[in-house]
């Protein structure tokens, strides 16, 4: 096994999502603000906490296939889909189908949320608690605003997905 050296990180890196095949293959991609690919790298022999030890940024997310598509079932059933998410391959960049901009924002919060998470009584854990919180109960499409049920379907599906992507945030 090869010893990893310091990744250098591209300026305007908003997040770096570590897609884990197995314990030894990963692939890392450097996200903008808009949640879309500034460079990418592909990495074996290494853990994943030897790959997150070489990286120097706050903002990291851990992707394995199977709980993306885990993610993703139970997002559907929530919300009223009757067909199963596609099972994407380790190095596919499956999170397109749900990371986009909004969503980067959530992941931040909850890498900041980790960051203060011995203060839940502050100011600062309740403001970004309360970002998360709006995210879940205020998004409602068009659909949703003819129909409550709707709503309440959404409501129980953007739950589910937020807290799968807790997890995701090391």
């Amino acid at each position: 096994m090869k010893l990893l050296s310091k990744i250098p990180i591209p300026e305007s890196t908003m997040c770096v999502e570590i897609v884990s095949g197995n314990s030894f293959k990963h692939m890392v991609y450097f996200l903008d603000e808009n949640a879309d690919v500034i460079e990418s790298i592909h990495i074996t022999e290494a853990t994943i906490a030897e790959v997150v030890s070489v990286i120097g940024h706050m903002v990291i997310i851990c992707l394995r296939p199977d709980n993306v598509f885990d993610m993703m079932c139970g997002y559907k059933l929530r919300a009223g889909h009757i067909f199963e998410a596609d099972f994407f391959p380790y190095d596919h960049m499956a999170w397109r189908y749900f990371l986009d901009k909004e969503m980067l924002y959530i992941v931040r919060e909850f890498a900041k949320l980790n960051n203060v998470a011995n203060y839940a009584s502050s100011d600062e854990f309740k403001e970004k608690s309360h970002r998360i919180s709006d995210y879940i109960f205020s998004k409602k499409t068009e659909i949703e605003k003819k129909d409550n049920r709707i709503h309440e379907m959404m409501v129980k599906a953007r739950q589910y997905e937020v807290d799968i992507i807790k997890e995701w945030v090391l």
